[in-house]
């Protein structure tokens, strides 16, 4: 599979979201940066980031599996449609509980939850003034400006 370079834009927000979940997480969970998560026997995906469950060896012994995984954030400029129609079915189907993809050249925010073997069944769009949090964690919140600042 050939490999788009990553701009500027896309990695700037991969750096700001990721000093966002570590600061929301306060050492409680491990936010994994472009590393792979385990999806089954013949999926293995490598999302721009991941709030996963503590791990005293930080997954050492074994990748991370669904089990482990409260979110995934794939951030889109070139990527947006590839991550909607091949990533997002991958993560809902192996039980993902919440994505979010940032859609740089929309300036949005998509927010999906509740995944059901055909997709999400749940999708938001939440507004610039808004404050997002994960249902199984409320106090990990982050302002969508913020995000897509």
């Amino acid at each position: 599979m050939r490999r788009i370079p990553v701009g500027s834009r896309h990695a700037a927000c991969v750096k700001r979201l990721a000093q966002l979940l570590f600061q929301a997480a306060q050492g409680r969970l491990i936010v994994s940066v472009q590393n792979p998560i385990y999806l089954g026997k013949y999926a293995e995906v490598q999302p721009d980031l991941a709030l996963l469950r503590a791990q005293p060896d930080f997954y050492a012994a074994a990748l991370p599996a669904p089990a482990d995984v409260f979110l995934v954030v794939e951030v889109g400029d070139t990527t947006a449609e590839y991550d909607r129609q091949v990533k997002l079915p991958l993560y809902a189907l192996a039980g993902i509980p919440e994505v979010w993809l940032v859609d740089l050249n929309a300036q949005a925010l998509e927010v999906y939850r509740s995944p059901v073997p055909e997709g999400y069944g749940q999708r938001l769009l939440p507004r610039r003034d808004e404050v997002l949090s994960l249902p199984d964690l409320p106090d990990v919140a982050l302002k969508v400006r913020d995000i897509l600042a």
